[in-house]
Parts: structure tokens; sequence; C-alpha cells
């Protein structure tokens, strides 16, 4: 092949359906990833994606076959990288962390200003998103994540503590709207809406019953839906540990609980050797599990 970059974004392609949902992906713009799309293609003289209504781009015959080469090229890659990056045994260097953001933002800070402390030779650089960036394609090195027992091809997870999910609403919302006294009272209140990817598992059926209600506000981002019931816009439905940490908001139906799963720390398996991926995982395992917002009552 004439170039990897080629490649890396006919899988990116291949992957998301559109160009713009690729660009996102590797973080170009969209112009980028259609030039490239037209080189690779003037290179094989065919056309490996057939472009649809809407934007959809859909792998034609030759692209499915491209597909299968593509794939094993990329998993040498990153075998390669990783095995190289797994032989580091130095307790220094860099490691990209992917977490969601509002753990990013809430939780994270105070336990990496110990950390580097602790290890002043090791560099973080933290990914958010409310997508899973790949570890095993190597868009991160380390993932932080809450959810039921994760299921990626040759990840290590290690368990750090349960997780819930509960009503948070602000006092002057209680004072004008009244106080709900069991769930069904929920039905005449205003819930803020999870848009756009925003999910957890095991609640579809439920997020999908407050979209249905009075939904006015909401937003793709779990910031946004404590700072909006802090205004007052109406009731959020929050990881426990985002409402407790809010001075403005009061616990709605406190003596019901919704378990969300579990926090975990997850890194690829070709890591496992990696001195400074090793001291960031247990440092952070060790952390999380001694913080009172995540100790549930």
């Amino acid at each position: 092949m004439q170039n990897w970059d080629d490649l890396r974004h006919f899988l990116a392609v291949s992957r998301q359906g559109s160009l713009s949902a690729a660009a996102r992906e590797l973080g170009v713009d969209q112009s980028t990833v259609f030039r490239r799309l037209r080189a690779l293609e003037k290179y094989l003289d065919a056309q490996v994606f057939d472009r649809r209504q809407h934007g959809k781009y859909e792998l034609t015959a030759a692209g499915e076959s491209l597909l299968a080469y593509a794939s094993q090229i990329e998993e040498a890659t990153f075998n390669i990288e990783r095995d190289v990056l797994g032989r580091d045994l130095q307790v220094s260097g860099t490691i990209r962390v992917t977490t969601a953001e509002d753990i990013a933002v809430l939780l994270l800070p105070r336990h990496l200003a110990a950390f580097r402390q602790a290890f002043p030779s090791i560099s973080i650089e933290v990914l958010t998103a409310n997508r899973y960036f790949s570890l095993g394609r190597g868009e991160a090195d380390v993932a932080i994540r809450p959810g039921h027992a994760p299921d990626e091809g040759r990840v290590i997870p290690r368990k750090i503590c349960p997780t819930s999910m509960g009503f948070f609403a602000a006092p002057d919302y209680l004072k004008t709207f009244g106080i709900p006294q069991r769930h069904a009272d929920l039905s005449r209140h205003r819930l803020l809406g999870w848009r756009g990817d925003l999910t957890v598992e095991g609640y579809t059926d439920f997020l999908d019953e407050i979209q249905g209600r009075d939904a006015r506000y909401g937003s793709n981002s779990l910031i946004m839906h404590r700072a909006m019931a802090e205004y007052g816009l109406g009731i959020a439905f929050l990881p426990e540990f985002i409402g407790r940490l809010s001075n403005a908001l009061v616990r709605v139906l406190p003596e019901d609980s919704y378990d969300s799963g579990f926090f975990w720390i997850l890194h690829h398996d070709d890591l496992r050797h990696a001195a400074r991926v090793r001291a960031f995982v247990d440092f952070m395992v060790a952390a999380l599990r001694d913080d009172p917002l995540l100790t549930l009552a």
C-alpha cells in the first residue's frame, strides 16, 4: 500500500458510516477524510464505498475485500506499538486515559494531583467523550468506565466499586412543584431528558420513559444536567457521586437507588508489563476505592 494513513481513514469511515463521524474519531476535518478516500480509490482504481443518501457510506464488494486486509494491517500495527511500549520498564512516559466527561471533571483531578506527587515522571492525557475510545485499537492506554462487566477482547478489567443512580432537584424547584413521594409521582414533574449518545446500561426503557414526559430541557452531558437542575429547570437522573457533589441539589426519593453496575479501570493485555501503566492502575484503584463520593450509602 502507498500509505497507512489512507487505510486508517478508510477503516474509520467503514466503522462510523459517514465522513463526519470518521473525522470526529480521527480528530481531523471532513475534507481530509474525503481526500484520503479519493487518494485510496485512485491508487486501487476501484470504488470502495457506495455513497448513499443522507451522507451514509456503505462498503462495496471491493471495499469488503479491502476491509479484511486493512483490519489485519491495523491490528499488526497496534501490536508492534504495544509490544514496544509494553517492554517499557521505566516508571515514566505518557499515559492516555479515557473516561466520561463527568468523571474527568468532577472526580479525577484531585486524584491526578496526588498521582503527580507520587510519580512526577509520568505524564497524563485525559480523553473525554460519551463514546468509548477503543483500547484494542490503541486509541487510549487506560479506561475508567462505569457500567456492567466490560466486553472487549484482550482487555484486563479491575473492579473498583459499585455505582448507582438517583433523582436530584433544587429546593426552589421542589418548593414550587412539590416533593415526589413515590416513583409514580414523577409523571407530574419536569424531568431533564437524556439526549444524543448519553445512556446507561440496563436503563434504556427507563430513559425512554423519562424522555416521553415533560422533558423540554435535556442534554448529552451529565454535568449540564446537574447545572440545569441546580437552576430549577427540572429533576435530574444522575450518578450518585455527581448529585452529592452539588450543594444546590437534594436527593429526591432517597429510598430509591438505581444500580448501574460498577466503576472499572481497564487496560490492554499488551500493556500489562508497562511499569507506568501498572503504577497508574494500582494507584487509581486504591484512590477511587477510598473516595467517599463513591462509597454507597
